[in-house]
């Protein structure tokens, strides 16, 4: 399978719950998991890759884009476009995307043929 991971929650500095969930379920899922691939997608204008994790192995591929976040949060919100499946799809030359995991509830537009796994931390 091909699953897409939206790792934009990990570009901070300091890792907060969500960033502290999502570094923990993800090493453990890459560590134990050589059978899939997944494609991590991250946006960073200002150089927040230094602050990633290193998830490397032969089924992991790692997705940046370099758009400025507020105008990148703007276009998904308003226009619906970028599809962030699509853009992952595009650059590794994949028929589709199986699966797509937002460990947050960050601005995210799908093609309607991918299926999206999304954690709600808290409804309150």
């Amino acid at each position: 399978m091909h699953i897409g991971v939206d790792l934009r929650c990990l570009l901070s500095p300091h890792r907060t719950g969500v960033g502290e969930y999502t570094f923990e379920l993800l090493t453990a899922i890459l560590n134990s998991d050589s059978e899939n691939h997944y494609y991590l997608f991250y946006n960073s204008f200002l150089g927040q890759a230094l602050i990633l994790p290193n998830f490397t192995g032969p089924n992991i591929h790692l997705l940046k884009t370099s758009y400025p976040n507020k105008l990148f949060n703007f276009a998904i919100k308003v226009f619906k476009y970028p599809k962030l499946d699509s853009l992952i799809m595009k650059r590794f030359e994949l028929p589709r995307l199986d699966y797509f995991f937002s460990p947050h509830l960050n601005f995210t537009c799908l093609s309607t043929k991918t299926k999206h796994i999304l954690t709600v931390h808290d409804l309150t």
